[in-house]
């Protein structure tokens, strides 16, 4: 089932699980990749399945998590995950091997080929295609990237350690051997998955009727670049259905989150897809505001919130969202509007008496009667420091697409009001 932003794709993803676990037929999984918003999923489905006894054949976790329950239960013992970024590490063992392979270009290796893969060892990396990919390389490169790779692994065996993808491969060949987990599995915001997610949840569930329902956007990948399904054991060829009718977002909101993207999208199999919708419902037109300093945007944004308030919305329906941490932001802003301000890390039920303030993608799944998109400068949107990590020109062009994908997500948070604010020059795709 697919769909743009508010056509009601989870809710179809809450009332399929419900439906599935009413019929008494096995267990369910109703999961996603973020935590957020598998919260906020167990949340509504309390909601909508009162009876304890149902209630309880549906479990609803985010999939990296159930990754690292099932762990310990296949053998693979209590495994720690990597938090941060893997980059110290690799430059660590660049300097240390002595190797003249570019930082930026072996991450991408890893990040785009390796890593998705589950490519472990020489003879899977010297034999894998690497269609697509903006630099070719012979036997020697491949060489000479594995033996990087390869010291990076080893430490991350010495540490006891994993990244949520290489974990996501080891579950799934576990199960590969052990069998399935579920009965039925409904998966909202599909589009997140990578190849390991994927091949995890085609192994966590047994193929037959019945087994398999994915929820997606293809103009919201903002965790993972394009995957085939089909590729994995997915196939939804002449099984699925494009949701047309916008629920959450006025037309005025919708028409402005629309103008950020192109016209047409490629879907997980490349086929070009059409993203026109219509909306329930009309309301003010979004306020794109530039302003001159920190000090001036966080005057204004207050302004703007105040006018919210007074027109009766509650603190926590006013949402601020940022592209990177908001940091000092949230002090200046708290003061200027002479209110608390509740920052989302995990919680997903914001106190109404409090304004909420997170980054883009911790609103994702979340909506709000009002946002604001603060700073959305061209040095933030898309993120700077992020494109000059990368030499590879597919590269770039992927981190543009996911850059443009999450504004378009935080744009489309918005019910009723949206307020863009940015100092000095604004994100091209503003204009």
């Amino acid at each position: 089932v697919s769909g743009s932003a508010g056509t009601g794709k989870t809710v179809v993803a809450l009332h399929r699980a419900a439906e599935l676990a009413a019929r008494q037929a096995g267990s369910v999984l109703l999961t996603c990749f973020s935590r957020t918003l598998a919260d906020s999923l167990a949340e509504k489905l309390n909601q909508l399945m009162p009876e304890p006894e149902t209630r309880a054949r549906v479990t609803v976790i985010n999939l990296h998590r159930l990754a690292q329950q099932l762990a310990p239960q296949m053998g693979l013992g209590a495994l720690r995950m990597h938090a941060e970024s893997l980059e110290p590490m690799f430059r660590s063992a660049l300097a240390r091997l002595r190797s003249d392979v570019s930082l930026g270009f072996l991450m991408s290796e890893w990040t785009n080929v390796i890593e998705p893969r589950g490519l472990g060892s020489w003879e899977a990396y010297r034999n894998a295609p690497r269609a697509g990919r903006g630099v070719a390389l012979g036997a020697r490169q491949r060489r000479a990237v594995w033996t990087v790779v390869e010291a990076v692994l080893e430490e991350l065996e010495q540490q006891g350690e994993l990244t949520w993808t290489l974990l996501c491969h080891r579950v799934a060949g576990a199960l590969e051997e052990r069998g399935p987990r579920f009965t039925h599995i409904v998966s909202d915001e599909a589009q997140d998955f990578g190849p390991a997610e994927l091949r995890l949840l085609r192994t966590l569930v047994a193929p037959g009727p019945d087994d398999l329902m994915l929820c997606g956007d293809a103009g919201q990948r903002v965790f993972r670049g394009r995957s085939s399904w089909l590729a994995t054991g997915i196939d939804v060829r002449g099984r699925s259905t494009r949701l047309k009718i916008n629920y959450r977002t006025s037309q005025d909101i919708r028409q402005f989150a629309d103008a950020l993207m192109p016209p047409l999208l490629a879907d997980e199999e490349g086929e070009s897809e059409s993203r026109r919708t219509l909306s329930r419902f009309r309301g003010a037109t979004p306020d794109v505001r530039r302003f001159g300093t920190l000090a001036d945007e966080v005057k204004g944004v207050a302004a703007w919130i105040g006018e919210r308030l007074t027109e009766g919305l509650q603190p926590g329906e006013v949402a601020v969202l940022t592209r990177t941490q908001p940091g000092r932001r949230t002090q200046l802003l708290a003061e200027a509007c002479g209110r608390d301000i509740q920052v989302l890390e995990t919680q997903v039920t914001p106190d109404p008496a409090r304004l909420v303030m997170t980054t883009m993608h911790r609103a994702k799944g979340l909506e709000f009667r009002a946002v604001v998109l603060m700073d959305i400068s061209d040095d933030q949107v898309p993120l700077r420091s992020l494109l000059n990590r990368s030499d590879d020109v597919v590269d770039r062009e992927a981190i543009l697409e996911q850059e443009r994908q999450l504004l378009y997500v935080a744009a489309t948070r918005a019910r009723e009001a949206l307020m863009v604010s940015y100092v000095g020059e604004p994100s091209p795709w503003l204009t």
